[in-house]
């Protein structure tokens, strides 16, 4: 709870009493255009994170809004989106906190041009932004601007403004509150409209024509660029880098370009750039004939071999062996658990366990990094097999895959068939990302499959998914929903022998 100490468990018990009073009061807000002040207060808690407890630094702040705050929250969220998406305002290149899209499509639409560039042989990189406090430093008369300009105007307009201005915040240790002290920059923290006002903050950057393409998830940004020589992609990033200081600059953001980074994505060597790229200070940018930087404020933009984006380890010649690794180490430390809890707990519990704790970290992804090698690969494979032993009391010597299929559990390679497959689908019917390429599946007999040339490209999702989807049965296709679609996928799965015939792809 909130300052008011307002518990949500509070407020479902008393609804009945309240429903009424409360939506008088709402409407009422929204009639008047002024968000009440007494729910602008937070409680900032500080979480230790590690290392040394007398460092400020190590401490995550965590806001605590009322709960009655994120009802008028909740309302107003579903009327500004509805109305956004129905004026056609994001960006297609923005991923984060909108309906039906997720990570998982931003990392979709920028590993498709990775894959598309290293299978036309053209020089392919990838520029990760990284920006300073991008939620806390949003300017208030920016963003309100910005909203004007979306069309939130009138009444609405003079809520939003009332909603973020004049916001008090406190800090508690222990049972002790510190005095208060006013917020003068950025959404707030812990909100339901936070996430929302962001991305409507920097929708004008996702819309910007860049030398490369750009793939946003809130503040999560990077750029992929695919040109005929290393030297165009060099000039282009710099290019890029300039233009978005200049926007940061406008906007009163920051980037931090320590920990801003490019891979150049090469399947055989690391390629270098011939000179430094440099992240260039506002200074530099409007004396462009300076021979040094005055203010010291340019940087260099550090080259890397590997990266994480979006919950995604990507290396320069994209083997997937450092997530591979990650997702190990994590399931190794499951593993306890459920020897600790197996005889505790029955075979459903640990079924659900399975799924919370296991499955949700090898899905994750997987549409992309399971069509690793086998090597690699194996390694999961080994500890799924473990895990479902380890939850029957199954012998070694005990064939797995009929454990997995009374357990109703996709062992790794069928998981991967399987999402490849859904996401494939969801694109395509519109239920996922925007797609200008959307096509309708039912009575799609064959679907056309990019040509690949090389090996490596036959791997990507953009011509495995639709490789895969030509393999289904008609009766799957023609499926009339999503629901019986997913449920037909599964059922068909369960019955392939062998899936390494299924992913057999010749060139």
């Amino acid at each position: 709870p909130g300052i008011d100490k307002i518990s949500s468990f509070t407020l479902k018990k008393v609804t009945p009493e309240i429903v009424n009073i409360l939506s008088y009061l709402i409407n009422f807000s929204f009639e008047c255009g002024v968000f009440p002040s007494q729910l602008k207060t937070a409680i900032v808690v500080p979480v230790y994170k590690s290392e040394g407890k007398f460092i400020c630094s190590n401490y995550r702040p965590i806001s605590l809004l009322s709960c009655m705050s994120k009802i008028y929250e909740k309302i107003m969220k579903k009327k500004l989106l509805g109305f956004l998406n129905y004026t056609g305002f994001f960006s297609k290149n923005q991923f984060g906190f909108r309906e039906c899209m997720n990570t998982e499509d931003a990392l979709t639409n920028f590993m498709t041009n990775i894959y598309s560039g290293l299978n036309a042989n053209r020089c392919t990189s990838g520029l990760f932004l990284d920006i300073k406090k991008a939620f806390d430093t949003v300017e208030h008369e920016i963003l309100l601007k910005k909203l004007d300009i979306s069309g939130i105007r009138g009444v609405t307009y003079s809520w939003f403004k009332s909603y973020l201005t004049e916001r008090y915040q406190c800090v508690k240790v222990c049972s002790n509150l510190s005095e208060m002290g006013q917020i003068t920059h950025g959404v707030p923290q812990g909100s339901v409209l936070g996430s929302v006002l962001f991305i409507i903050y920097i929708n004008d950057l996702c819309n910007a024509k860049f030398q490369g393409k750009i793939t946003s998830f809130a503040d999560d940004t990077a750029l992929s660029y695919t040109k005929d020589s290393w030297t165009d992609v060099q000039t282009s990033m710099t290019k890029d880098l300039e233009a978005i200081q200049w926007w940061f600059t406008t906007n009163h953001l920051a980037l931090n370009s320590e920990k801003t980074k490019y891979i150049n994505f090469n399947l055989r060597k690391d390629i270098q750039f011939a000179e430094p790229i440099i992240y260039k200070c506002a200074n530099c940018l409007l004396n462009p004939y300076t021979n040094s930087c005055s203010s010291k404020g340019c940087s260099i933009v550090g080259k890397t071999c590997k990266i994480k984006y979006l919950g995604i380890y990507l290396d320069q010649e994209i083997n997937w062996k450092n997530h591979i690794e990650n997702i190990k180490g994590k399931l190794n430390n499951v593993i306890r658990i459920f020897y600790f809890l197996r005889n505790m707990c029955c075979e459903t519990t640990l079924r659900m366990l399975y799924f919370a704790l296991v499955q949700s970290r090898i899905q994750y992804g997987i549409f992309l990094w399971g069509s690793a090698n086998k090597t690699n690969l194996n390694a999961i494979y080994l500890q799924q097999k473990h895990f479902i032993r380890i939850m029957t009391f199954a012998r070694k010597a005990e064939p797995s895959r009929p454990i997995f299929t009374r357990l109703r559990i996709l062992p790794l390679k069928f998981l991967f068939v399987f999402k490849v497959i859904k996401i494939y689908y969801e694109i395509c019917n519109g239920t996922s990302q925007e797609n200008e390429h959307k096509r309708k599946l039912r009575n799609a007999d064959h679907l056309g499959v990019p040509k690949p040339n090389t090996a490596f490209f036959t791997k990507s999702f953009i011509f495995i998914a639709p490789w895969l989807f030509n393999k289904l049965p008609n009766t799957i296709k023609n499926s009339k929903s999503k629901c019986i679609f997913l449920k037909k996928l599964q059922k068909w799965l369960s019955e392939i022998e062998n899936i390494d015939l299924l992913l057999n792809i010749q060139v």
